[in-house]
């Protein structure tokens, strides 16, 4: 009885606006029923318009059949609780005729400072132009709105968001698959940016971007960036495929002074054969990425420069959490600069031309290595110089709980000048380092180990105060006559003369070294 009640509902008023509102809570408005054709040929966007705008009225569904809806220039959704809705994305298709610019437009009219409940689904956008401008969708100031099952194909832009809270965007496929014949320099996929607006969330806040395939073709790589985000405060990306862009998989810039990003949270992504997987880039304000990003569980893989790189002044609080980089043709991770950055249970491996499964330098601090690993799965493609390369004014770095095997060079090689350095539960397949000192009597200890063999000609009047770490504690152990001396910041009971397995063990106040025990064979 019921089932027949709901039949009988269905086709007494479908078609009908006004009684659908009152019987399903929705208005259906039927593109074909203000002129639209869908025949691929015929210029329908007037008609689309017409319907958009009728649905403005009380709020509704404007629903696409099935068909190729030729678009001629921008439409724009400017009203509360519109959703543009087809049959499916392989059925109902959005033909974009001409490089005019955006396609569709949701954004508040004038006087109006958001836009509520608006959304798209089960469509399909593509052109067969070669734009230069535009995006496909564009978000501006939009709330609590929904967007799934869009395939967006060729377009120079492929979703723009400025400002705005509470989207979802679930099932988005974004493509570039060939009709482009060179890079298109700002050409993106998605992009997240500032609103102009001065009220309620100019930045893209809360936006949770689910289940996405975003990419170019394999061997067309002419798409800019993947993804673009300029500001942001609570962007979460989940479960999907980025890759084969000409430069960044991801681009995290600053857009302005005044922007913020922030909340950047990435999980279940993998990112592929770009120059960059993931790339942080310089901003006008020094560390001005105050906002605290992870990632998790992704995989950074097949790039010909690095999985992930943070330029001069591009973070500061950024973690990775069992995430994967490597076979890259340079470092599998490269911090130029930032603050605040730790990895935990990642994995580096497989780099060529002997770069490092994580490069360290410039300006950065406060990095911190646990439960990684480090290594070479493939020695006869690939090679690894060093696990982790220290250099430049780096300091404040803690390595532990952290394996090394088969890097070509060093686990950990330290050059930098910073100090608070520290290695602390380490695996290695290599030896004992060697060390000696400097023609000034100056020792510098790597930070890998704890036991270290004295070798070469100069006595010991010091140890370098950038490998001078509060708490630790070392062993020398000689292989000839070297002296160490009671001088400087070596605090011993002493000079001792030391020949072949002698030893002697220091431990560290952060500026001196304290004689522990010595042992003279």
């Amino acid at each position: 009885m019921y089932q027949q009640s709901v039949s009988a509902l269905i086709s007494e008023n479908v078609g009908n606006t006004l009684t659908n509102y009152k019987t399903w809570g929705n208005i259906i408005y039927n593109v074909k029923d203000y002129g639209a054709k869908g025949d691929g040929v015929t210029d329908d966007t007037s008609a689309i318009q017409k319907a958009i705008n009728a649905a403005g009225k009380y709020g509704g569904k404007v629903f696409f059949p099935p068909g190729t809806y030729k678009v001629t220039s921008t439409l724009y959704v400017r009203y509360h609780n519109i959703t543009l809705e087809g049959a499916s994305p392989n059925s109902s298709v959005i033909l974009v005729v001409g490089d005019y610019g955006d396609t569709l437009v949701f954004e508040p009219r004038p006087g109006q400072i958001n836009l509520l409940s608006v959304g798209a689904s089960n469509l399909r956008f593509y052109t067969n132009d070669n734009t230069t401008k535009g995006a496909f969708i564009v978000c501006t100031m939009a709330f609590q709105s929904y967007f799934s099952n869009l395939i967006l194909t060729e377009k120079f832009g492929g979703v723009l968001i400025q400002g705005g809270s509470n989207q979802f965007w679930d099932n988005i496929e974004a493509t570039t698959d060939g009709l482009w014949t060179s890079v298109k320099a700002g050409s993106y996929l998605f992009k997240f940016t500032k609103s102009d607006s001065v009220m309620l969330n100019p930045l893209p806040s809360e936006m949770m971007i689910n289940n996405i395939n975003l990419r170019a073709s394999s061997d067309h790589k002419y798409l800019d960036n993947a993804v673009v985000v300029e500001a942001g405060d609570g962007i979460f990306i989940t479960n999907g495929h980025i890759g084969f862009a000409n430069n960044a998989g991801m681009l995290v810039k600053q857009g302005g002074d005044d922007y913020t990003i922030g909340g950047l949270s990435v999980s279940n992504v993998w990112f592929d054969f770009c120059q960059f997987g993931v790339k942080f880039v310089d901003v006008p304000t020094a560390y001005a990425f105050t906002g605290y990003n992870t990632f998790s569980n992704c995989l950074f893989v097949g790039h010909t420069v690095t999985g992930m790189y943070c330029s001069h002044h591009a973070m500061m609080g950024l973690s990775f959490t069992g995430c994967h980089f490597g076979r890259s043709d340079s470092h599998a991770a490269h911090l130029a600069s930032g603050k605040n950055i730790s990895f935990h249970g990642c994995h580096f491996f497989d780099t060529k031309n002997n770069a490092s499964g994580l490069q360290v330098q410039g300006e950065t601090s406060n990095i911190t290595v646990s439960g990684c690993e480090f290594y070479l799965s493939d020695i006869g493609t690939y090679n690894m110089g060093n696990g982790i390369t220290l250099a430049n004014n780096v300091d404040y770095v803690t390595v532990s709980g952290t394996s090394f095997k088969n890097t070509t060079t060093s686990d950990i090689a330290d050059s930098s000048t910073g100090k608070n350095k520290k290695a602390v539960g380490i695996v290695s397949d290599k030896e004992m380092v060697s060390v000696s000192a400097s023609g000034g009597g100056d020792l510098f200890l790597p930070i890998t180990y704890d036991v270290f063999k004295l070798t070469g000609a100069n006595n010991i009047g010091s140890i370098s105060s950038q490998t001078s770490t509060k708490g630790r504690r070392v062993t020398l152990i000689g292989t000839g006559a070297i002296s160490i001396f009671a001088a400087n910041n070596l605090k011993i009971n002493g000079s001792f003369n030391m020949t072949d397995l002698d030893t002697i063990t220091l431990i560290c106040d952060g500026t001196n070294w304290f004689e522990v025990s010595r042992s003279a064979n």
